[in-house]
């Protein structure tokens, strides 16, 4: 446990259950606390950023620079202690999008400020940290924007842990998986198809391998998947065909409901190839039940 000074140790000891010890501070007010006891000046300021960073998931209230939109409705950042960063936008028009970055926090003078290394191109961007009462205030260095970020907690390791147990197994789609489209030039099939399946197989160490088709077509997928921290998001990370270690695209699902038995996924459903376009959707809700 890192040092408290003499009044937040007060204030632990006011607000804790008689005869509980000490705990995480998880109510905005609580963490408001917390941020307040480290000033500008302290030599822990880099560390007690990247732990507040670390400790969340910021949901954003407002555009990110140019990374989002006003179609978003729901945007989110998620830090790792590994020095990833994954921004999970949720589109109404293009369904889930990920953007993942490299992330680390620097002292210039008396602030903080997050560094943001885009993944592509390896571009920066540098952000002056404002911590209060509800989350973070994000300052583009360069022209002075602001962008919000509130806190909300993450869930236990042992509720992931829960999650992704329930997950493993063989999920069949109860559904017509597809889009209907009239026009060749976006997503769906003409009709339904005989015999059309979307099948996922999540195994226990984090491997997966996605199946769809019709009776007369399969088509295959294989990857690595993982749970977002707060639980909502399975994070598909696919291979490339005869290369389970190269990823050549990456594409989330949100978790609407789940149980031991049954799961609902929300996301667009890609394609593979020469039929990226036939065997895929917009944002649609998708009904499984466990085979």
């Amino acid at each position: 446990m890192k040092s408290l000074t003499f009044f937040s140790l007060l204030l632990t000891l006011m607000w804790a259950p008689a005869g509980q010890a000490m705990t995480n501070y998880y109510s905005p007010e609580e963490r408001c606390r917390e941020i307040t006891l480290e000033k500008a000046d302290s030599p822990d300021l880099v560390e007690t950023v990247k732990s507040d960073l670390i400790s969340g998931k910021w949901v954003l209230e407002n555009e990110f620079f140019g990374l989002t939109n006003s179609k978003s409705t729901k945007t989110a950042f998620y830090f790792y202690n590994y020095g990833m960063a994954d921004l999970v936008n949720f589109d109404t028009e293009n369904g889930i999008q990920l953007n993942s970055y490299l992330w680390r926090i620097e002292k210039y003078g008396k602030e903080a400020f997050l560094v943001l290394t885009s993944k592509e191109d390896m571009s920066e961007k540098l952000f002056k940290v404002n911590q209060n009462c509800t989350g973070i205030e994000l300052t583009n260095a360069i022209n002075g924007d602001r962008v919000t970020l509130v806190y909300k907690r993450i869930m236990e390791k042992d509720a992931i842990k829960s999650i992704k147990t329930s997950l493993s197994g063989n999920w069949d789609c109860m559904t017509y998986p597809f889009d209907i489209t009239r026009n060749s030039e976006t997503c769906g099939t003409f009709e339904q198809m005989d015999g059309a399946y979307l099948k996922y197989k999540f195994n226990p160490d984090g491997t997966y391998t996605k199946n769809l088709g019709t009776s007369h077509l399969d088509i295959e997928e294989q990857g690595f998947w993982e749970v977002s921290e707060d639980g909502q998001y399975i994070i598909f990370h696919a291979a490339k065909r005869g290369n389970a270690n190269e990823v050549f695209a990456t594409y989330v699902a949100e978790v609407s409901h789940l149980n031991y038995g049954e799961m609902v996924l929300k996301q667009a459903l890609h394609g593979n190839g020469e039929f990226d376009t036939l065997f895929c959707t917009q944002i649609k809700t998708f009904f499984f039940n466990k085979g």
